[in-house]
């Protein structure tokens, strides 16, 4: 279609015109070639090799199927995109610095709990309401600071 787009400008050199008319008709040669060799490889039975080679055995044992009917066949695993690749590489590598980290970080011995004395862990709100007072006394002590 588009050497006869091409061929119909009437701007083009007439060499070049006749360039894309001589590919769109070869192109509409093999299309009407193809088309009418459709029906015949459409309606023809497959052909079988006379013989098997030498090398391959005369019969296949195939394992027969453990359960015929509503199973589907496993799916092949779809190979990851460069960007998914660089993200997990990415990832691993931040995990191992972390891992390295974390040891360093940790005190060498947990802090001894008093006998009698449950750990508790504090709820959300009064979680937030430490940290609202620990960020007020951080902030005064700079003002007094300056």
């Amino acid at each position: 279609m588009e050497n006869l787009r091409c061929a119909a400008q009437p701007e083009l050199p007439p060499a070049l015109q006749l360039r894309f008319q001589a590919r769109a008709i070869a192109f509409s040669k093999l299309m009407d070639a193809t088309l009418s060799k459709l029906p015949d490889r459409q309606t023809a039975t497959a052909q079988q090799p006379a013989a098997l080679p030498a090398s391959l055995p005369a019969s296949r044992a195939r394992p027969a199927p453990e359960a015929a009917g509503m199973s589907t066949p496993p799916q092949p695993q779809q190979a990851e995109s460069r960007h998914e690749r660089r993200r997990r590489e990415r990832a691993e590598r931040h995990l191992a610095a972390a891992a390295a980290r974390a040891p360093a970080r940790q005190p060498a011995t947990a802090p001894a709990q008093p006998a009698g004395v449950a750990q508790c862990v504090p709820d959300q709100a009064s979680h937030q309401l430490l940290l609202a007072e620990v960020a007020a006394r951080a902030g005064s002590t700079t003002a007094l600071a300056a």
